[in-house]
């Protein structure tokens, strides 16, 4: 089960009856790099690219996926982080994470200006 809240996404590991928490992953919306619900093989796919930090301060790229049921529940998934992006980055840049440039300013007037 995938949960997607400002700042964090949580994908839970169901036991076999699909009922308790085995394990949970968490990722920072921040380091979110890429996500997707548009497949031409499999448009039940959500799927995104996380990148992760090493013990050592270096970074991979990890590609993170999850089948849903439908394609629209795929959609909702990836307009949900759309979401969680626009106010990961406008809190980020409220208090001062990002800095202003000409690059911040055009994707803040893209997430004011975008309606979904």
């Amino acid at each position: 089960m995938l949960e997607i809240h400002p700042f964090q996404v949580r994908l839970r590991h169901l036991d076999v009856k699909g009922e308790a928490t085995v394990h949970m992953d968490t990722f920072h919306v921040a380091r979110i790099a890429y996500c997707t619900a548009d497949h031409e093989i499999n448009p039940n796919i959500f799927a995104w690219i996380y990148r992760e930090i090493n013990d050592d301060l270096t970074y991979q790229m990890d590609c993170h996926a999850v089948e849903c049921e439908t394609k629209l529940e795929a959609k909702r998934l990836a307009h949900t982080m759309k979401e969680a992006f626009k106010k990961t980055f406008n809190s980020m840049k409220s208090d001062g994470r990002i800095h202003k440039t000409s690059l911040s300013d055009d994707l803040s007037q893209e997430f004011a200006s975008d309606d979904g």
